[in-house]
Formats: C-alpha cells, sequence, structure tokens
C-alpha cells in the first residue's frame, strides 16, 4: 500500500495533468462555474499545493484564506508568491483550522 503522506509531502509541483498559465486559466475557468464568485468570503482550500489557482479562482478577493496541504515544499513555494497568506500544513482528514468556512474547495485531492 502506498504512503501518501510521504508522497505528498515530498512533492514541489502538484502534478497537473499540464503546468501552463493557458491550462490552469481554463481549469480556473471551469472550475468558478461550480464555486461562484467568492468576494467577501471565508474559503478553506485543502490541498492548495503551490497556489497556482489561488489568484484565478478569485480567492485572493476572499475576507479570509486558508490554504493546507500535505506538502511544505509546495507551501514555501506558495508562500514566496503570496506571504502573509494563511497557509499552513496538514491534511484534509483534520484541518488545522478555526471557524466555519463559507466555501471549502479542493481540487484534485487524491
Amino acid at each position: 500500500m502506498r504512503d501518501w503522506r510521504k508522497f505528498w509531502s515530498e512533492q514541489h509541483s502538484p502534478l497537473h495533468h499540464e503546468d501552463s498559465a493557458s491550462f490552469y486559466s481554463r481549469h480556473a475557468a471551469e472550475l468558478r462555474l461550480l464555486t461562484g464568485e467568492v468576494d467577501g468570503e471565508y474559503v478553506l482550500e485543502l490541498g492548495c499545493g503551490n497556489g497556482a489557482l489561488h489568484e484565478l479562482m478569485g480567492f485572493d478577493r476572499a475576507r479570509r484564506y486558508v490554504g493546507i496541504d500535505l506538502s511544505e515544499r509546495m507551501l514555501e513555494g506558495f508562500r514566496r508568491k503570496r506571504p502573509g497568506l494563511e497557509l499552513r500544513h496538514g491534511d484534509a482528514v483534520s484541518p488545522p483550522v478555526d471557524g466555519l468556512a463559507d466555501l471549502i474547495f479542493s481540487n484534485g485531492l487524491g
């Protein structure tokens, strides 16, 4: 049996089908049809990875955003791009968060 915690903790990339601006833009446009606008809301993202979808999903306009990922390496990259965000190391089973989120988002969580 594969140890997914170990696998993801060692990743530095979210391993999407593509790693291009056009892919992320198309992908986020489709996902936004499901999430709607998040301006002024509290967004909890499980498996935020390196933050490739953060702005494209409009999460930069959320009142509060908390991103959680198993990979500290990906979180480090996200922190460099977006200092000051609440980014936490953890898993989706028992996420280290407080309060009720308006949107709990996860994309491609393995």
